[in-house]
């Protein structure tokens, strides 16, 4: 008579609400495990952010600058990390400019984001007043940011700032474009005879002061522009002409306008470009 084995104790299956609190548990704590590593970045980043601020800072007054603000305020969570600087202030560079400048902001923005975090937004919210030498220049922008890689001890060797609604205020009236974008480049291992500042600038739909209809102003460097129109101003009628301002108060709009200057020793911190500066 063949005896049967004894039949092993089966384990209780565990029941669907088991499985699925248990799943929820471990996303949960996957979830915090997430943020709190996100947290820690983000504070990183603000503390470099702030930490890199002070030192350019300190080294510009050191240089004999004056560089002025309110208390820096943290912020841009969770996708990036930002230092606001109310009522900012730079002025300086009476060795290079006779008068000096003088910048004053109702604030800027310092922005650091990943994956980027090589590269440094500065935006520029606000009105501004720039003063070069005795010429006054105040501004203000719809959007106004520059982009420039983060480089220790050493100039940004690229910088580009792009303005959205650019209001400008110069000597000879007011100057507005829909966009406005300026590119610069520097070569600070450039030898006798190659340009060591390289500058390109564009702008679209353009509106003129009214004594500068039939151009850009004085030496104004257009390399090309598309448009056309009626109105005061030498070459009206033909492409490129600029066209008086609506109400028939003079001054010009000019679409698509661009052009590129580089220059060998130029001394581009004070405006004023040498004869060596040449166009291309």
């Amino acid at each position: 008579m063949a005896l049967n084995p004894p039949s092993r104790p089966t384990r209780p299956r565990p029941r669907p609400g088991r499985l699925l609190l248990r799943g929820l548990l471990g996303f949960g704590l996957l979830a915090a495990l997430l943020a709190a590593g996100h947290a820690l970045l983000w504070r990183w980043m603000g503390s470099q952010l702030e930490a890199g601020f002070q030192d350019w800072a300190a080294q510009r007054r050191a240089q004999g600058w004056r560089v002025e603000h309110a208390a820096p305020l943290r912020g841009g969570w969770p996708l990036a990390a930002t230092l606001t600087l109310p009522r900012f202030r730079l002025e300086g560079g009476g060795a290079t400019l006779p008068g000096g400048m003088d910048w004053q902001a109702e604030a800027l923005v310092l922005r650091l984001a990943p994956p980027r975090l090589d590269r440094l937004v500065v935006a520029m919210p606000g009105r501004h007043r720039l003063r070069l030498g005795a010429m006054e220049l105040p501004f203000a922008a719809d959007r106004l940011a520059a982009t420039l890689p983060l480089e220790a001890g050493v100039l940004p060797r690229e910088a580009r700032l792009d303005a959205e609604r650019l209001r400008l205020g110069t000597p000879a009236g007011a100057v507005e474009a829909r966009h406005a974008l300026l590119e610069v480049e520097t070569r600070m291992t450039a030898i006798e005879g190659e340009p060591a500042v390289a500058l390109r600038v564009a702008a679209s739909d353009l509106l003129l002061p009214p004594d500068q209809a039939g151009g850009l102003g004085a030496g104004g460097g257009r390399t090309g522009a598309r448009g056309g129109g009626s109105g005061a101003g030498p070459g009206a009628g033909r492409p490129g002409a600029a066209r008086p301002r609506p109400g028939g108060q003079g001054g010009g709009l000019a679409r698509g306008v661009a052009g590129r200057w580089s220059c060998a020793g130029c001394n581009c911190a004070g405006g004023r470009w040498p004869r060596a500066a040449r166009r291309r």
